[in-house]
């Protein structure tokens, strides 16, 4: 049997080192041949040292450049034909429609009959589809784009959850029997456990909130609860893991999230590598998020740690949290309740317990790596099948 060759592609080499280096080692276990592309960043060293072949791709994640965005998708046709590759993986919105107009500008060229399969993968929708100003004047332009590139046989697209594959159902911006709802973000149980011993009662609780920090995700939520229970003499310290995202709009000015620090309502982290370590040193994790959220990674991982959690009432985060069980689901925008819910976990030790358990369940039942990776495996086995 020939060799497959298989790009998997990204618009940041983060997302391919968070979410894509198991299915990566995976596929070349099976014998694929695996080639990484995105543009240069600082985890593409790592990516190099564990293996695998990488491709630059001249490409800002923020910019609306008409030139430079056309000079992208054409350098990415260039690398497409350079590689001809059986199928193409890509990762988030821009490597999706651009990957795919790529693709047919190929076909134009006669660089291929017939182009390979595509696999574009949305872990959550993002800014595009969010209610900002902007976003809607975008939405109007990219939409048609979108619809003409993206609504083709050979593309099929995976979506972290069920509403935003409804969302671009009802846009036509897919056909219906080329989708499906599937995990990228999954965890590996094994490295994410339960602490074994609980803190001594003269240790504060720690609730722990980690994101990319734009506004959206919830950060004054955030800093406005722990505020308020830091004001009751509730005994619990707040700590804010990650850095301002400053190449998506609405990020949090790092002047803010340091005047937050030295007040002491909160902790500021910064950007922490160890998420297993900080997750066991967290007694709580919360995200009170209004973002357009795939499949919170946090969570799952929180979860798999076997912290109770505490997230907003939306698709993605429902995924993860089921109210009552392993933690609480509360209103967006809504610091009173999150609060309150923070509050009863803190003072009912045998609750945080229960819940924490439920969450390490969970996690193993639904988001464990090994079994979420076969599933990927098997789609790419469906699609290359189709050739």
């Amino acid at each position: 049997m020939n060799t497959k060759n298989v790009l998997l592609v990204a618009n940041w080499d983060w997302v391919i080192y968070n979410f894509r280096m198991a299915l990566a080692a995976s596929l070349k276990q099976q014998g694929y041949d695996v080639t990484l592309i995105s543009p240069y960043g600082k985890y593409v060293d790592e990516l190099e040292a564990d293996g695998f072949r990488w491709i630059e791709w001249p490409l800002e994640r923020r910019s609306l450049n008409l030139f430079a965005e056309l000079n992208a998708i054409w350098k990415l046709a260039q690398i497409y034909e350079q590689e001809s590759p059986d199928l193409i993986h890509h990762d988030t919105i821009k490597p999706n429609l651009y990957g795919a107009l790529a693709a047919q500008i190929n076909t134009w060229r006669g660089v291929w009959e017939e182009p390979p399969q595509l696999l574009n993968s949305f872990m959550g929708i993002g800014f595009l589809f969010s209610q900002r100003p902007e976003a809607k004047l975008l939405r109007a332009l990219m939409l048609p784009v979108m619809r003409f590139a993206m609504r083709r046989n050979h593309v099929f697209t995976t979506f972290s959850n069920k509403v935003d594959q409804n969302t671009f159902l009802q846009q036509y911006l897919v056909k219906s029997e080329r989708t499906r709802v599937m995990i990228s973000e999954f965890v590996n149980t094994e490295r994410f456990q339960a602490r074994p011993n609980g803190k001594s009662d003269e240790e504060d609780l720690v609730v722990l909130m980690a994101a990319r920090l734009l506004w959206d995700k919830g950060v004054q939520e955030f800093v406005s609860a722990a505020q308020t229970l830091h004001e009751d003499g509730v005994p619990v310290e707040f700590w804010l893991a990650g850095e301002p995202d400053t190449e998506t709009p609405g990020f949090v000015p790092e002047d803010q999230l340091r005047e937050w620090d030295q007040s002491g309502i909160i902790n500021w982290l910064g950007y922490c590598s160890d998420m297993p370590d900080l997750l066991n040193r967290a007694d709580i994790a919360v995200l009170p998020t209004h973002y357009n959220e795939g499949l919170p990674r946090f969570l799952v991982e929180a979860a798999a740690t076997g912290l109770p959690l505490v997230a907003t009432d939306i698709e993605a985060c429902r995924r993860v949290v089921e109210a009552g069980k392993n933690g609480f689901v509360i209103p967006k925008r809504s610091p009173e309740h999150l609060a309150e819910a923070v509050e009863k976990l803190v003072r009912n030790p045998t609750l945080r317990k229960t819940m924490g358990t439920a969450s390490r369940k969970k996690a193993i039942d639904e988001f464990a790596e090994r079994e979420v990776v076969e599933e990927w495996l098997d789609l790419y086995d469906y699609l290359l099948s189709e050739q």
